[in-house]
């Protein structure tokens, strides 16, 4: 049986996100996409990375679930701001549709051209390509229980669907596969707050802040491989 479609729908900032037709949950928080996204993978992902890590080395994320794209796009757009190359890989089990990527509001909202998002969706699955001289995009199409990456990683975006969705993602064994990835000092970063998956990062050796969430979320969580 086919999946349903996914649905648009606009978030409070204005920023569109998706209603799995699948798992019937959004893909990114109805306060606001954009906001969400720059809040807890760049604000606290990305800029915090640099300020501990201030080298010029190539920084290698890796990202759990490529959904809209968006988290790619907000990265492609800080490497060219910064000068700073990102490797990036990210796997995604189920793909969205043409027509939903292609009408999704993203450049418009941050006023760049759409062919540099669609760009992104555009790109080959399971090859590493150029999107720009400092962004390299690498879409891995498979689930994370298959995933053969012999890669390290700096700097982990963990945007699964949440525990009340596929909780078994957010526990070992799967969790163990995204973590394994992640060099000593490596970073992980994601929206969820549950006290079970903070548990499972402490037993797997990573020191662990609650942070302020963005806009409707009270927590986030980062976590430092130590």
């Amino acid at each position: 049986m086919n999946k349903p479609n996914n649905e648009i729908i606009q978030s409070q900032d204005g920023s569109h996100t998706l209603m799995s037709g699948q798992f019937e949950t959004t893909y990114h928080s109805t306060h606001g996409a954009i906001q969400e996204s720059n809040h807890v993978f760049i604000k606290a992902g990305l800029d915090y990375l640099v300020d501990i890590k201030p080298d010029d080395k190539p920084i290698r994320i890796f990202e759990m679930g490529f959904g809209t794209g968006l988290n790619a796009l907000l990265a492609l757009l800080w490497a060219g701001k910064h000068q700073r190359t990102i490797i990036y890989h990210s796997i995604e089990a189920y793909p969205i549709e043409e027509n939903t990527w292609k009408s999704i509001n993203y450049p418009n909202l941050l006023d760049i051209e759409p062919r540099r998002f669609h760009h992104l969706h555009e790109a080959p699955w399971d090859q590493i390509c150029e999107i720009s001289p400092c962004f390299h995009l690498h879409k891995i199409s498979s689930p994370i229980e298959e995933l053969d990456l012999n890669q390290d990683i700096d700097l982990v975006f963990y945007d699964a669907f949440g525990p009340g969705t596929q909780e078994e993602l957010w526990r070992p064994p799967v969790l163990n596969i995204a973590t394994d990835l992640i060099v000593q000092d490596g970073v992980l970063v994601t929206y969820c707050a549950q006290g079970a998956f903070r548990r499972h990062l402490i037993a797997l050796g990573f020191d662990v802040d609650r942070l302020e969430g963005p806009p409707g979320k009270r927590q986030m969580i980062r976590a430092v491989k130590s």
